[in-house]
């Protein structure tokens, strides 16, 4: 932050200086003159002008000395004046403190100030006094001044809100515009094409879905103290979910991968929101017929939704979950996932050890709204697509 500097008007100094250096051509010269009438010579002494003009010129400098009289920012104050030095001290410790130690700043001895704090907005602008005590030979005195330190602007508040609010949403249930810390929202309207979907009621958004997924735009203004903006979102409102009697959560994508990159997909094709924590995923390693790993999932799954898992050093995808246990499987491991430590989905059969899926990615084909509950029978990849080795399509996006 570049600091201002508190500065002297020279320009008046230069014309006092040249006015006096004018009347005080005879300072210090003596005269004789002759009495006639007593032949006696007398000897005058003309008045000296240097205490005069010292004493003069000290003063015009503390009197004319001028500071910043605003500021936001640290600042600096000036050690010297030609001859004249100053020394400054507040007792307003707030929102400043003067340095102790003088530095040179654009060829000036000088005393850094830090600007500890400002008012906020609320608060508005605050008036500290600094004191300069003027020291010049023998003559010393003092000068109160008066700096008004800025209220921080609306403006910087209404940023940190600013971003607090997305550009884009995707909808799927009624929700609320985030809470802003300092701000209001005002003058909401939603646009035509949601217009029939969407309406604004008690700061929350009223949804009803479409048969079609349906974008359009909200807009309102976001305005705190003397500070505005006018804001426009892009929402997609995502169509109605078909109710599928029998559905669950399944896995409906499996990366086995080169090296580490091992990654298994959840959706949950359901209208309901799902509670991860009654789920886990177990692994069984190399024909074992007892779960050689578990992992209890954790969190929600919303409606529609994905929840990609990966081992921790995975390359091609960044997962919303990494785990190196049961995300540590080969093409010949069988992975079970379970509600309640009920079977809902698998891939493979337990006890067996051969390759089934090595070096390939399988997405669940369409139209399947549950997993195979039975890990025992022989494996087919029926319900699946096959992709190349550390194929990442669509991972973390599935549709039924």
């Amino acid at each position: 932050m570049k600091k201002n500097m508190i500065f002297l008007s020279y320009l008046v100094v230069f014309f006092f200086i040249v006015g006096c250096a004018n009347d005080t051509n005879t300072t210090n010269e003596t005269t004789s003159n002759t009495d006639i009438s007593t032949g006696q010579t007398i000897t005058q002494t003309v008045r000296s002008e240097t205490t005069s003009l010292t004493t003069d010129y000290f003063q015009f400098i503390v009197n004319n000395f001028v500071i910043n009289s605003e500021v936001s920012q640290d600042f600096y104050l000036l050690a010297e004046l030609d001859d004249i030095s100053v020394f400054w001290s507040t007792t307003d410790s707030t929102y400043i403190e003067i340095s102790n130690s003088v530095v040179i700043e654009n060829s000036s001895f000088v005393y850094p100030v830090t600007l500890k704090a400002r008012p906020t907005y609320i608060q508005g602008d605050q008036m500290i006094t600094v004191t300069g005590t003027f020291q010049y030979g023998d003559n010393e005195t003092q000068r109160v001044f008066d700096i008004k330190i800025l209220a921080i602007p609306a403006r910087t508040y209404l940023d940190e809100d600013l971003a607090l609010i997305q550009a884009n949403y995707v909808v799927e249930d009624n929700f609320a515009l985030p809470v802003l810390t300092y701000s209001a929202y005002q003058n909401i309207t939603v646009s035509s094409e949601l217009s029939s979907y969407l309406t604004y009621s008690n700061n929350e958004f009223i949804v009803t879905r479409p048969d079609e997924d349906i974008t359009g735009t909200i807009n309102f203004d976001v305005i705190y103290g003397d500070a505005s903006e006018k804001v426009i979102v892009n929402l997609t409102l995502k169509k109605a979910m078909e109710i599928i009697s029998g559905a669950t959560i399944f896995i409906s994508q499996y990366v086995e991968g080169s090296s580490y990159n091992k990654y298994i997909e959840i959706y949950n094709p359901t209208t309901e929101n799902v509670d991860l924590s009654q789920y886990t995923l177990e692994l069984y390693s190399n024909g074992a017929t007892e779960a050689s790993q578990t992992l209890t999932l954790s969190g929600t799954l919303a409606s529609g939704q994905t929840l990609v898992l990966g081992h921790s050093s995975g390359t091609i995808y960044t997962p919303d979950i990494t785990d190196s246990s049961v995300i540590n499987f080969n093409g010949n491991d069988v992975i079970v996932l379970k509600q309640n430590s009920i079977i809902i989905d698998s891939i493979g059969q337990i006890g067996s050890s051969a390759d089934f899926a090595k070096d390939v990615t399988l997405v669940r084909k369409s139209g399947i709204f549950s997993g195979n509950t039975n890990p025992n029978d022989a494996y087919t990849l029926d319900e699946w697509n096959q992709l190349l080795t550390d194929s990442a399509e669509n991972l973390g996006e599935h549709t039924t």
